[in-house]
């Protein structure tokens, strides 16, 4: 009778033991899912950043853009009063702001961003190129007055 006792209370200790280790298992299961489940919710809170700052950041060089476009315009309105060889390099000046513009327009449209390193490269030359072609603006808008 102690034997079956001793028995039955060692089979009874073994599957406690079994048990908790399952409970441990478990909870070590339950921890790592919630890791995962805020590490998924961080990055997809760091893309949602990374798309907006695209959105914005073409949607101001789309503005900027525009903008050249208009101005464009009363530059080929100045040039036309002009004579001579003034308003030939006016005209050819204008062409080439034009065809820069359109560059500008095309990149940014046409620019798909794949990782954050790949976009802070092409923000660094963009914004590079539209501030040149900005001073490129400016420098005419002195001319033609």
């Amino acid at each position: 009778m102690k034997n079956k006792i001793k028995v039955i209370a060692a089979a009874l200790v073994i599957v406690g033991a079994m048990g908790s280790g399952c409970m441990s298992s478990t909870e070590s299961s339950t921890k790592s899912e919630k890791k995962v489940s805020e590490t998924d919710m961080k990055a997809s809170d760091e893309k949602k950043e990374f798309e907006k700052d695209v959105e914005v950041f073409r949607k101001t060089a789309e503005n900027k853009i525009a903008a050249n476009e208009k101005q464009m315009e009363l530059y080929s309105k100045q040039a036309a009063l002009k004579r001579g060889k003034a308003k030939t390099d006016f005209e050819k000046t204008i062409e080439e702001l034009k065809d820069e513009n359109a560059d500008m327009k095309k990149r940014i449209g046409d620019f798909k961003s794949d990782t954050k390193q790949g976009w802070e490269v092409f923000k660094k030359e963009f914004n590079h190129d539209m501030s040149k072609l900005e001073k490129s603006f400016e420098d005419f808008a002195n001319k033609i007055a």
